[in-house]
Formats: C-alpha cells, structure tokens, sequence
C-alpha cells in the first residue's frame, strides 16, 4: 500500500486510525514527509492529545487559523480537537516523532486528577497547543521525558497496524530497557503533565478569534460536502449553501483555514483524486475526467498540464515506471 491511497481522515477531516488500544489508548508514530503525497500531512483533528517533535525538517505546522514554524529540536503539544496539518519547508530526509493519546491513560473523567490538574487545561480553548523549546528549563525537562517515552514506544510497542514498522531513530534514551514498557510511559506522561500544570500560568494564551468553534464545524460541512460530490458539477453557492452561510463568508472560513478558495480547494482536491486514478486504475482519460468532476477530457487534460507541467498521460508513464515490475 503506498502512502498515495492511504486515508487517514474522514469527510469531516477527523483522524480515523485508532490511536493504540482500548486498553492502552496510545500510539507511537515517525512522520516521513517524503512518503506522503505533496510532502505533508492534510488539516485534520482528532479528540485525543498530541505530542510532536521536529526531526530532519524545518516544519511549517498549522494550528486552527494560525500558522507555526518549528526547527530542528522543537516540540509541539496539540490540544484536543485541533484542526492541524504538517508541512516542512525545505528538502530534509524528516522522522519526526509524535504520540496520539487519550487523556483517560493518565485519569479518567470524574477522577480527582482530571478534575484538579487536566480538564482546565484540556478544555482552555485559549491552549490550543503549547510550543516546547529547548532553551526554556521547563520545555528542556518536557523534551528530555518525550525521548525516553519515544525511546521506550520504539523498541517494546507493537508496529501501527496502518502504518507497519517505523524507522529506528537515535534517540538519547534509544538503549532503555524495560520489564514494563506501558507502566514506564504512564509514569512519563504523568511527569510531562505535572511539569505543565505546574508552569501553567506560563504558558502563552492564543487570542481566541469570536465563533472560533463555529467556523471550524462551517468549514468540516463544506469539506465533507466537496469530498462527498467532487465527481458532480460544484459551484461556490453549493459549498457555501452546504453550512447554510454566504459566499462571502465561506470564502473567508478557506482562507483562513487553508489559504486558498473553496474553488482552488475543489479543483485540487479533483487533481488528487485523478492522479490516484491514473495510478491506481486503467481508466481512461475519459472517464477519469467524468469521475474527478472536469466534465470533459479536454478541459481535465488543460488544467492538468497547467497545474502539474506534464499532461496526464506522461504522468501516468512516469508513475508506472517508478513501480517495481513485481508491484505494478
């Protein structure tokens, strides 16, 4: 399976893998941009809690409206339920490590811990996410427990089920030994969080822009809509009509969001889904234009060269020749 028809969100750009187990709710990853499609990791969200750090890349990370650049070193916790994308800015062979997790693996709903120490950090809306650096001691600390914790998940946890074995990474902890890997990460993770709340009144708090929560369910019923009928004439009423808002304002909510038109944002989203056909299928140009939502195969060939330089037809010639015999 190549990274070009793997699926990793729904319509509403919710992560759907499953982050770990039922029983261990957590699940280790190493990002290789190099392996995804245009080099990046799409806007999506999920409930659980994130943490990430920047290795091999300089990363240019989006957060809701807001736009980040880490380097080399830094990290990165995301909040629950925070759209968010990853894209890094120069040519670095990247292996960025990162964990997905509920919070219930460090205190269920109801318990004192969450009471006291979680649920006001948890459902700040104005910590989005935290940036770790590590010339600030307390950042240090957070950044030195996530090495070990990675360095415990690299060598006991299983492989991800979606993804398969992930590459090996140097960190500082790598040679950790452990009769206990999962209780290990627990107690981490329940160090990390006690460093947070402790410096809690340090942390940076992001203007929280008015009806925030509501763009971002405006713009999750507009993506689902373009994902549901691309394959169908769009027009910019229909996408705008689908969150029940004015052109104007559905303009506005893209290009906050995603920096272009929901236009641009649906011819794109059509030329992705073409290219996978012109992988992955034997369909013609034809039909490929009918079932990407060109209309035509003049005009589907036309704004293929136009976006990519080459036209379709070259394209697939050079997809297939990068695939091994054995594979195609």
């Amino acid at each position: 399976m190549t990274p070009e028809v793997l699926q990793i969100t729904d319509h509403n750009f919710m992560d759907i893998l499953a982050q770990g187990k039922k029983e261990f709710p957590l699940q280790y990853y190493v990002d290789e941009f190099e392996k995804y499609p245009g080099r990046m990791i799409p806007l999506h969200w999920h409930p659980e809690i994130e943490f990430y750090v920047v290795s091999g890349c300089t990363l240019q990370i989006q957060l809701g409206q807001t736009t980040i650049t880490l380097g080399e070193g830094d990290g990165l916790f995301i909040n629950s339920n925070v759209l968010h994308s990853f894209s890094p800015i120069d040519s670095g062979k990247s292996a960025c490590p990162n964990i997905v997790f509920s919070h219930e693996l460090l205190a269920p709903y109801g318990s004192i811990i969450y009471q006291k120490y979680m649920q006001d950090i948890l459902k700040d809306e104005e910590i989005p996410y935290i940036l770790l650096h590590p010339d600030c001691p307390w950042h240090k600390s957070i950044l030195s427990l996530l090495d070990k914790t990675f360095s415990l998940l690299q060598k006991y946890s299983p492989p991800s089920d979606f993804y398969g074995q992930f590459p090996y990474i140097g960190f500082q902890n790598a040679d950790v030994q452990s009769q206990c890997y999962e209780m290990e990460v627990q107690t981490l993770l329940n160090k990390i969080w006690q460093i947070i709340y402790i410096n809690r009144f340090d942390i940076p708090k992001s203007a929280v822009k008015k009806n925030n929560h509501l763009l971002q369910i405006r713009m999750q019923k507009m993506l689902a809509f373009i994902h549901d009928n691309y394959a169908e004439p769009i027009s910019l009423q229909d996408i705008s009509g689908a969150a029940d808002i004015s052109k104007s304002e559905a303009s506005r909510c893209f290009h906050s969001y995603l920096r272009e038109s929901p236009i641009s944002y649906l011819l794109n989203y059509r030329l992705e889904k073409a290219k996978n056909m012109l992988h992955q299928s034997d369909c013609t140009i034809l039909e490929i234009s009918e079932k990407c939502g060109f209309g035509s195969a003049s005009y589907f060939c036309k704004i293929f060269r136009r976006e990519t330089g080459i036209t379709a037809l070259q394209y697939r010639q050079l997809i297939a020749a990068a695939v091994p015999a054995g594979r195609r």
